[in-house]
């Protein structure tokens, strides 16, 4: 339910401890490198570890019997199987988690003013954010991004505050992602983007003449349809919803073309109706609720830098989506209701602390939410 990534560390720790032998390599990269495919390099990283019971000469002449691109293939087949012969494998770069979380082209080069003095991954992470949510909407939606950053800043205790700087970057992350949330009309965007095509061409490796054919798999549920909706029509059908109704038609997997004229197209007309988001049910949600939980950080920031800085990272419980998300918004509000509010009130923030982060990590780690009704139980 979190990130999904485990520490690289602790990944090739744990495989050196279970494997009878590891061996780490970019196989990707090295058949990208030699011009053949993957397959070419795994068969010669497998030979390098010694996992046949025969001779590199005989690998070779199985792949000098195949067709088209023997040349490249046994390229690929040597420079894999020479990495191989290093059991310690090749280092693995590591991605920011900033950049895993916001990655986005045409960032912006220049800070916007008022956030000069923060520190710089902070500054980076404003700069992904703010490209973030103009993507995904437009640049009235980037400012309304900064003016909320401007109020969290001008709350932050003034000097060099590392908890302070944690919750700010924190908070920039879980904004933009938050003000960018998924639904019909982004995903059909994102579906339909010229270079997603060009991208799925290099993968596929692709060559003149050939014909490409996309088909993206849809499974739209009721919620989905009423939270992209007018706010008096998507009312109307959740009370069906929960009224167990629901809509005719609903509910029915479809696969539809983007590479064909009518598919296309019906995605675009899918994806035009980001124009008219913030008329619908849920952007009204949303942003109801960014505003109640950006009140709270702001209220924290001079009190205990440190459960902000938890705060920060509760949005990470508000993902996916149909009933994932629904789980999610759910866990949510049950930990603004049961920590973080009796705190805004009460003033017991920084008893509250470890509570939070333990109530995140739970709701994180168990999709039943088991864990999280007991961490909140117990406190």
């Amino acid at each position: 339910m979190g990130d999904g990534r485990f520490d690289s560390d602790r990944v090739h720790e744990t495989a050196n401890a279970l494997a009878q032998k590891y061996v780490h390599l970019d196989l990707e990269k090295l058949a990208q490198d030699n011009g053949t495919i993957i397959s070419a390099t795994l068969f010669g990283a497998m030979a390098g570890a010694g996992a046949f019971p025969w001779e590199r000469q005989v690998c070779e002449d199985v792949i000098r019997k195949g067709g088209r691109g023997i040349a490249a293939s046994l390229a690929g087949f040597a420079a894999a199987f020479e990495r191989a012969q290093n059991p310690a494998g090749e280092p693995v770069e590591e991605i920011p988690a900033a950049q895993a979380m916001l990655v986005q082209e045409n960032v912006p080069e220049n800070v916007p003013a008022g956030f000069a003095a923060l520190p710089a991954d902070v500054r980076e992470l404003l700069s992904h954010g703010l490209a973030r949510v103009i993507d995904y909407q437009d640049e009235a939606y980037g400012e309304l991004f900064l003016d909320r950053m401007r109020a969290l800043v001008a709350a932050a205790p003034a000097g060099d505050d590392p908890l302070a700087a944690h919750a700010l970057g924190e908070a920039a992350r879980r904004l933009a992602l938050w003000m960018a949330y998924e639904d019909i009309p982004r995903v059909a965007d994102l579906k339909t983007r010229g270079d997603r095509f060009e991208r799925i061409r290099k993968e596929a490796e692709m060559q003149p003449g050939q014909l490409l054919r996309v088909y993206e798999y849809l499974k739209p549920g009721a919620e989905e349809i009423a939270d992209m909706l007018p706010v008096a029509w998507g009312e109307r059908v959740m009370k069906r919803i929960e009224a167990g109704k629901g809509l005719p038609f609903i509910g029915r997997g479809m696969a539809l073309s983007t590479t064909s004229v009518t598919g296309y197209y019906m995605m675009r007309a899918m994806a035009w109706m980001q124009k008219h988001r913030r008329k619908s049910l849920r952007y009204g949600q949303e942003q109801a609720a960014i505003t109640i939980w950006l009140e709270a950080i702001t209220k924290f920031l001079p009190r205990s830098a440190d459960f902000a800085g938890a705060l920060a990272e509760l949005p990470r419980l508000r993902k996916g989506y149909g009933e994932t998300q629904l789980r999610g918004r759910q866990n949510y509000q049950a930990v603004m209701d049961t920590i973080v509010l009796p705190a805004v009130t009460r003033g017991e923030e920084a008893a509250h602390t470890s509570w939070l982060r333990k109530a995140i990590g739970a709701a994180l780690a168990d999709p039943e939410s088991n864990a999280l009704a007991k961490v909140l139980r117990e406190g």
